[in-house]
């Protein structure tokens, strides 16, 4: 297989047989093999894997693709494989398109938390809950891609609201009560500057820094109010 597509976030085993010109298998006894995907050919992986010889005279050698190698990605991509043989010799054997599309609109914990990691603690069943409740108030106006998202941001603005994930981990009980102004995760700190939004609507959602992204991607989604 040369080309492929995917859906963001599944498991994936790609089952691949190494043949010459002439169509006979190539002997991989003895080589290892690396399999990249990258935004350009040949450019900067976003996704690097080992392969694994399954049957090294038949030439052929498989690559599992777990959930979290592509819960982050979508669009088109570039995929190669490069084989170094048993003398050391280094060569491409191929290179083809790979397509990931976006998240199913209704995501799993698992891939939220791959997402925003700084949730992990806490406890999986409340995430599905929560995940639930935010599908059910995103607009179903959105594409799939969107809506996901959107379910994304909303959950994790939820929870923070409820005081995730320091409720889970210290014991904290209080959620974000005000606008956002200053985030610092680690190293890196961002503030925030005239968060204040020109519809009622959106003030709820400057409470937490994923309701402020949630609100400015999708706010125009809400249906307007009518005047009469």
């Amino acid at each position: 297989m040369t080309d492929f597509s995917m859906v963001a976030g599944d498991s994936k085993t790609l089952e691949i047989t190494v043949n010459d010109d002439a169509g006979v298998p190539v002997d991989l006894t003895g080589a290892s093999i690396e399999w990249n995907a990258a935004r350009r050919p040949y450019g900067a992986a976003v996704i690097s894997k080992a392969g694994n010889i399954t049957d090294a005279p038949a030439g052929k050698f498989s690559v599992l693709l777990v959930p979290a190698d592509t819960t982050t990605l979508d669009g088109s991509f570039y995929h190669a494989a490069t084989i170094t043989g048993a003398d050391g010799s280094v060569s491409t054997l191929f290179l083809g398109a790979l397509l990931i599309s976006p998240l199913a609109a209704n995501m799993t914990v698992e891939q939220f938390k791959v997402r925003f990691p700084e949730f992990a603690p806490v406890s999986s069943t409340l995430i599905a809950l929560v995940l639930d409740e935010a599908l059910a108030q995103v607009s179903t106006c959105l594409s799939d891609s969107d809506r996901t998202r959107a379910q994304m941001l909303l959950t994790a603005h939820k929870l923070t609201l409820e005081g995730e994930p320091g409720r889970t981990t210290s014991g904290a009980a209080a959620g974000t009560t005000g606008a956002v102004k200053r985030e610092k995760v680690g190293s890196l700190e961002v503030e925030y500057a005239g968060m204040g939004t020109s519809s009622s609507g959106g003030r709820s959602y400057d409470r937490t820094v994923y309701g402020q992204m949630y609100w400015e991607q999708f706010g125009y989604s809400f249906p307007a109010i009518m005047v009469v």
